[in-house]
């Protein structure tokens, strides 16, 4: 073993591995149990020394600076005074975590568009602790970053979802001793948020039928008018209409089944759909040029994620009816008329892919909550005929 009496970057960028040697490697004298192996290969990789002569590696250089490599080894050793497992010491920055839960999530099939959303706090409200040692950021720092979101509630609790994943994460691998992000009571330290602003919608059926007919003699795709009244008649999601993909459909059943990976609540959802949606899917299989349903522009794409808005913007209901929208109008109506139809307003929560905390209708079984949906539906597509005519 090589020995120096000061480590040095000069040093270290101009050692190399002896002919014929598998590695040379000498002792930091600054600090005990840190090694440096130097390859042929010209890698030159800091290890720890562990008690049954035993070696694990902390990072390579110059990827990482010698400050940072020393730090990292000082981490470890105040890690294992505490009993912790001193691998995870190379873990320690904020950034290099975020991205490890990233990956993680994508391995767990979670939707491209959670994905980005987490990337998207990472790269800007997150990244003043990107190069922070993860177990130096205290709560209050966590709280006065999420400050800068009280006026938009539901991003502010979006984005500290994703920061409590990052130090959850970190709690289960022991590289911190505790999670501050679990403990900030948002009640007690953001300002009290506005009240919701729920989807602008029609419920009067005169308003109604003048949209649908607004829709039918607009100058636009025919396309996108069979765009927008699908998701009326389905009251399905905006993105999952527009994801959607010519394999989710049964259109021999009737039935329209959504992966759990593109569901907001990560759990399969199964349409029944009314024949009024039915002709539609079969209008646009005549134009059929990819897998979407609605396929956009290019060959292989589908349409935007603002395609909804724009076109309700160019029937010039802009701030009056969204497509999401559609999904309150089909409920408030459907409550109003249950007398009607006869179902069950959990009926018509499953039909909206809404948490079922109803245990009976739990326990149903599948057909059953098919069946009731698809009379449901069928009631919805019978009702938007019957006040604005034949789709």
């Amino acid at each position: 073993m090589t020995k120096i009496t000061k480590l040095t970057d000069s040093f270290l960028k101009n050692i190399k591995c002896e002919d014929g040697k598998k590695f040379i490697k000498f002792a930091d004298p600054s600090i005990k149990s840190l090694y440096i192996f130097v390859y042929p290969s010209g890698k030159k990789i800091f290890k720890i020394r562990q008690a049954n002569d035993t070696y694990i590696k902390i990072g390579e250089y110059p990827l990482l600076s010698l400050a940072e490599l020393r730090e990292l080894a000082l981490n470890a050793f105040k890690m294992k005074t505490k009993g912790q497992n001193i691998k995870n010491a190379k873990r320690q920055k904020f950034g290099e975590i975020y991205d490890e839960v990233l990956n993680l999530n994508i391995k767990n099939n979670f939707s491209k568009k959670t994905i980005q959303r987490g990337l998207n706090y990472k790269k800007s409200i997150f990244k003043c602790f990107e190069n922070r040692n993860i177990t130096e950021i205290k709560r209050s720092e966590i709280v006065e970053v999420l400050k800068l979101l009280e006026d938009k509630s539901a991003t502010l609790e979006k984005a500290k979802v994703w920061i409590n994943k990052v130090f959850e994460y970190a709690l289960q691998l022991e590289i911190i001793e505790f999670n501050p992000v679990a403990s900030i009571k948002n009640s007690i330290v953001f300002k009290k948020p506005k009240a919701t602003i729920h989807q602008p919608t029609l419920l009067d059926e005169k308003e109604i039928k003048k949209y649908i007919h607004t829709l039918k003699n607009a100058d636009i795709k025919e396309s996108h008018k069979r765009l927008l009244m699908f998701n009326l008649l389905s009251a399905q999601r905006p993105g999952n209409v527009i994801n959607a993909t010519w394999d989710e459909f049964d259109l021999k059943n009737g039935l329209w089944i959504i992966s759990a990976q593109k569901m907001k609540m990560r759990r399969e959802h199964i349409i029944a759909l009314n024949t009024q949606a039915l002709k539609i899917l079969k209008e646009q299989k005549k134009i059929k040029v990819n897998d979407y349903v609605f396929a956009g522009s290019s060959k292989k794409g589908h349409n935007s994620e603002n395609i909804t808005c724009n076109l309700n913007k160019r029937l010039g209901y802009k701030g009056i009816q969204t497509a999401h929208g559609f999904r309150a109008m089909f409920r408030s109506i459907a409550n109003e008329q249950q007398k009607e139809h006869g179902i069950s307003m959990d009926i018509a929560e499953l039909c909206l892919a809404h948490e079922q905390k109803n245990a009976i209708l739990k326990a149903y079984n599948r057909g059953d909550n098919i069946e009731l949906k698809r009379k449901l539906m069928q009631w919805w597509g019978d009702y938007i005929e019957r006040i604005a005519g034949k789709i």
